[in-house]
């Protein structure tokens, strides 16, 4: 699994897999795949069969680890081989839980996840730079106090995916009737606009930063949440 930007989600993880899964996906087809062991890249079939990967079993990192040096340079060497021959692609992980989402409902399969098909996504930046110009000045908000942030108002939009829906994340407003004006807010832009689904939290502070010795390092706890609201 890897990192990339998505022309429609954003930055994402991606799916490594063979070329024919790839060509499949283009396709609009969810192929069965199998894995090439400890790598983790999809394979076909036919790729599968031709690399005889059989011959690996239920190899894993934790089972590699115990063989001998020179039974573990042996099996890295082989299976790096498998995997420069692979033509090897990568998928953006929710555009393939977009065609999981198309391919279950073909099948009569169950879905996956929770499928989020009218959220602001990427693709809809100028939308979400409306929201965020929409609040600003709608609304007095607190700067973050941690310094690299300062200059911004406390809330950060997140686009959401097929997967996840379209996250709005308010720091610093901690009493009820200003949340509610909020949401007052939020429902006066999302009149006009379709994809509705969202999810907006408040939070005590931004408690993933904190003062160290003279410089901020992650501070490893969960924010206060104060509430949260899922609009669907």
């Amino acid at each position: 699994m890897g990192v990339f930007q998505c022309p429609i989600h954003g930055h994402q993880g991606f799916e490594e897999v063979c070329g024919h899964i790839y060509d499949e996906f283009q396709n609009k087809v969810v192929p069965e795949m199998k894995e090439l062991p400890i790598l983790g890249t999809k394979v076909c079939n036919n790729c599968f069969k031709k690399h005889q990967v059989e011959r690996f079993g239920d190899i894993t990192i934790d089972s590699l680890s115990v063989l001998s040096e020179e039974k573990q340079m042996a099996i890295e060497i082989d299976l790096i081989a498998i995997y420069d021959d692979l033509n090897r692609k990568g998928e953006c992980t929710e555009c393939l839980n977009k065609l999981y989402l198309i391919d279950a409902r073909k099948k009569g399969k169950q879905i996956p996840f929770k499928p989020y098909e009218n959220t602001l996504i990427y693709k809809d930046n100028e939308i979400i730079e409306r929201l965020r110009s929409f609040l600003s000045s709608n609304f007095e908000f607190q700067k973050f106090k941690d310094k690299s942030l300062s200059s911004l108002e406390a809330f950060i939009i997140i686009s959401g995916g097929i997967s996840y829906p379209l996250s709005i994340r308010f720091y610093y407003i901690i009493e009820k009737e200003e949340q509610e004006k909020i949401l007052d807010l939020m429902d006066t832009f999302f009149e006009d606009i379709p994809q509705k689904q969202r999810k907006v939290s408040f939070y005590e502070s931004e408690d993933w930063i904190q003062e160290y010795r003279g410089y901020s390092e992650n501070a490893k706890r969960k924010q206060k949440l104060l509430s949260e609201y899922l609009i669907e």
